[in-house]
């Protein structure tokens, strides 16, 4: 059981080290995690009662968007590891040509063999990618679709829930060191280096992407469809900062003048 009954919710944010942050939960808490991994356990896992829940699982791990907590009577704490979004597009883009399973890859191959060349028209023809490669961490994090008009709710319930406990989310590092605080892992206890890009054999000719080495319209173009990303990362970075989990950020950019008096 883990400390003081909680169950722990990891938010996989695809290219965020989650699957190394999901191997790390499943040796912990064994058969007691739930994973997204099996269809049929997760169609067990809905259909089941809050007390049901509460019975067998301890954890749960994968891509699963925000409102979990809902679905279990004990105390739930929620932790998620973010990436800047340009460089996770990036990372995506690679694991697409790199892991020949992927039901994506021949199609990766046959269409798209270097990100510089990416365009609105070739992910408008293809909804699943575009839906991966923008703006993910807000829809994950709010548990809806989020667009400009509803950005600043969906900022608000982010940072509410951060402010009073319920949501840990930062670099893979800050979790970590949470994780440990809070006596799910131990002192020596860390993530892997599972599913990472420049791990696995190279199986198409393509060329290898970063955010360095974009091009200037493909870069702007990644840019923008996850510029609300961009700007909930910015406040999660201040409110870590308000909560002593972090540095003061270097850039204050969109942040609303409110958290910035805050945190001064």
């Amino acid at each position: 059981m883990p400390p003081d009954d909680t169950v722990y919710v990891h938010l996989h944010v695809p290219k965020c080290a989650g699957t190394s942050l999901n191997k790390l939960m499943k040796r912990r808490f064994g058969d007691r995690v739930l994973t997204g991994d099996d269809p049929a356990k997760v169609a067990a896992f809905e259909a089941m009662s809050n007390a049901e829940r509460d019975a067998a699982y301890d954890c749960v791990a994968g891509h699963f968007p925000w409102g979990v907590h809902e679905k279990f009577g004990r105390p739930v704490r929620t932790f998620s590891v973010v990436r800047e979004p340009v460089s996770r597009v990036c990372s995506y883009f690679n694991f697409l040509h790199l892991w020949r399973q992927h039901p994506s890859h021949e199609m990766m191959a046959r269409t798209l063999t270097d990100l510089s060349d990416l365009t609105p028209e070739w992910l408008r023809g293809r909804p699943g990618l575009r839906q991966q490669w923008s703006n993910f961490a807000c829809r994950a994090y709010a548990g809806r679709g989020v667009n400009a008009d509803t950005y600043g709710a969906a900022e608000r319930q982010v940072v509410d829930a951060m402010r009073d406990g319920r949501l840990v989310v930062g670099p893979l590092q800050l979790v970590v060191d949470w994780l440990r605080e809070e006596g799910v892992i131990g002192p020596d206890d860390a993530p892997g280096h599972d599913n990472r890009s420049r791990d696995h054999p190279v199986t198409s000719a393509f060329v290898w992407a970063s955010p360095e080495t974009l091009s200037p319209r493909a870069h702007a173009l990644i840019a923008r469809r996850n510029r609300l990303d961009a700007a909930l990362l910015e406040a999660i970075g201040w409110t870590n900062f308000v909560l002593g989990r972090a540095e003061r950020p270097a850039d204050a950019g969109v942040v609303e003048g409110a958290q910035r008096r805050e945190a001064a």
